[in-house]
């Protein structure tokens, strides 16, 4: 329960800049599918790393075993980053860059879910 109220944290606190309702709203769209790819990556990465001790993150930013709260912190560290730099783009620079983002985390999460997949399966 407690990791879900973070990820919903982290999912809600994307509107409380003043600058997100100048954003086109397909733009909005896609900075809303970012966030909910990185909460699922933080999900899949948690229950794996809970479920099967031999399991490591390979982020090398992120330590072997790092704690919820410590995949959270940096998913929200990166998002904010992510938004900042897009922030003073054009319209088409965020859509593109966006759907670059979007793409990429689409295949950490197929991954994710066929390591976890994998994992199961040897167990």
């Amino acid at each position: 329960k407690r990791l879900m109220k973070y990820l919903l944290l982290l999912l809600f606190s994307i509107s409380s800049q003043a600058e997100w309702n100048d954003w086109h709203s397909e733009n909005k769209e896609l900075y809303k599918n970012l966030v909910v790819l990185n909460i699922i990556d933080v999900y899949q990465t948690h229950y794996v790393l809970n479920e099967y001790p031999s399991a490591e993150e390979k982020n090398p930013f992120l330590g072997k075993r790092p704690s919820t709260q410590k995949l959270i912190l940096a998913k929200a560290v990166a998002l904010y980053g992510v938004y900042s730099t897009l922030d003073g783009h054009t319209r088409h620079t965020k859509r593109r860059t966006l759907k670059t983002a979007n793409a990429t985390y689409m295949v950490v999460v197929i991954n994710n879910g066929y390591i976890g997949f994998d994992l199961q399966k040897k167990f």
